[in-house]
């Protein structure tokens, strides 16, 4: 007997002959959640401020989940749990972890207390949300929930859409944790008052108007009962010269991304030092605003340890290249020194603000910043901009003295052979201006070598005297 007959003699013989229609015995099955980890993507986690185990991960198209210490396990939040715990609207029986939450906060004085919100029915579309959403609290670690009336304003929100990484869309006040804000999806922001029951917009301003979609909501809070403000960079000294503890340095610095980053942007990774190097500078611009040039000038001159001056500041394009650090503190030691080689604040005030107006709400590269500053100067910045942002090294003011009685030599040591910039050298009582090439010229000077300075807190320059 062949292979092939055997195989369906077996069959044959294995194979129960049905005499009639079966019985319904679905009734007998018992539906419970098979444990698969977070359906689609965890998209956001929040982690208590007062106790890091308290914890909470979101996803976007399967439940919210709590962490449970004790077991190191994940705990679904939008089903019902064999203890009983969890949240389960009716019209989700038939798939109750296919919606995905649209965010997940905490009451930041109060580690019991846990919020969700989320859509009652399924998105059809995920670019353009069409369901309410509805807010949620628990006052027992995320065990049992109760529903606000969120969904009586007619919110919209997208658990699936494409910000859905961005951050969370709700917030609580510290000072009052009745205050609630959320951020939704082509409505703008909302506030509640009384922990969720009523809703109303909240009124907001842009360089447009009102901004539709809020993408995600990190409200900065003034002190007051659950917070705690600190100044500098995580309460030190960022700069270490006893100016960055007057002030918070993450709020002043990231506010200055809403100028240089989300308004200005870079068109290529490459080029990110237009917003970090133009932001680092603006911390500069908040303390001469404060507290006067001198200081500003100070706070700058903190950066300089900062730099490694290794690699160039503009990086590969078209490679998803990641930039030097020196992007940061280096740049903003050249807009510095731009600032110094203009010479004239008057002018340098309506420079910055006539290039902001110029550029806002486009994707820039480094070109377009260096032509426009060509342009609106009438000098030949490019050989400054291209040493200090496509060269690892500094220009260098090579100085030489005694080769004749009262006589100094000076030239610039630089990549760039056409390298040329201005730069005060003598005394801070009085400087005087002298304009270096990379050629060789000379000065006249009473001034000793050890007495002749370089004014290199106005110029991000080395100097060798010999």
């Amino acid at each position: 007997m062949s292979l092939r007959r055997c195989v369906v003699a077996a069959f044959m013989l294995t194979t129960p002959v049905w005499a009639g229609a079966q019985a319904d015995i679905s009734s007998q099955y018992l539906w419970q959640p098979v444990r698969i980890g977070g359906g689609g993507w965890v998209v956001g986690m929040v982690i208590h401020p007062l106790d890091s185990t308290v914890r909470y991960a979101r996803t976007d198209v399967g439940s919210a989940y709590r962490w449970n210490n004790p077991t190191n396990t994940w705990i679904p939040m939008r089903v019902s749990n064999a203890d009983g715990s969890g949240v389960q609207l009716a019209s989700e029986t038939d798939a109750p972890s296919s919606y995905g939450e649209d965010s997940v906060a905490v009451d930041p004085t109060n580690t019991s207390i846990v919020y969700m919100v989320f859509p009652s029915e399924h998105s059809t579309d995920i670019q353009a949300p069409t369901n309410c959403v509805e807010i949620y609290k628990s006052v027992d670690g995320g065990k049992n929930f109760t529903p606000g009336n969120m969904s009586a304003a007619a919110i919209l929100g997208n658990p699936n859409g494409p910000k859905r990484m961005d951050g969370e869309k709700l917030a609580v006040d510290p000072g009052n944790p009745a205050v609630l804000y959320y951020g939704s999806d082509g409505q703008g922001l909302w506030r509640s008052l009384d922990d969720g029951v009523t809703w109303k917009q909240f009124p907001l301003s842009g360089f447009t108007g009102p901004p539709a979609n809020v993408e995600f909501v990190n409200i900065q809070f003034a002190k007051g009962r659950g917070t705690v403000t600190v100044n500098g960079y995580l309460d030190r000294d960022w700069t270490g010269v006893g100016i960055s503890p007057r002030f918070d340095f993450i709020i002043i610095h990231e506010s200055g991304h809403e100028w240089f980053g989300n308004s200005i942007t870079a068109l290529d990774h490459a080029d990110m030092w237009i917003h970090e190097g133009w932001t680092t500078y603006l911390e500069s611009l908040y303390v001469e605003y404060r507290w006067g040039k001198a200081d500003a000038i100070k706070y700058l001159s903190g950066y300089r340890p900062k730099v490694i001056n290794m690699r160039a500041i503009v990086a590969e394009r078209g490679v998803n290249a990641d930039p030097t650090q020196d992007q940061y503190f280096k740049c903003a030691l050249m807009l510095n020194t731009l600032r110094s080689v203009v010479n004239n604040d008057t002018k340098w005030w309506t420079l910055l603000h006539s290039f902001y107006q110029r550029y806002k709400y486009q994707n820039i590269q480094t070109e377009d910043v260096v032509s426009y500053f060509n342009q609106n100067t009438g000098i030949n910045l490019t050989p400054i901009f291209n040493q200090y942002l496509h060269h690892p090294a500094i220009p260098r003011l090579e100085l030489l003295f005694g080769e004749a009685p009262g006589m100094v030599l000076y030239k610039w040591a630089a990549d760039e052979d056409d390298f040329a910039m201005p730069v005060r050298v003598g005394t801070p009582d009085h400087w005087e201006i002298i304009r270096p090439t990379t050629k060789w010229q000379s000065m006249q000077s009473p001034l000793r070598k050890d007495d002749f300075q370089v004014a290199t807190d106005l110029y991000y320059v080395d100097v060798n005297k010999q």
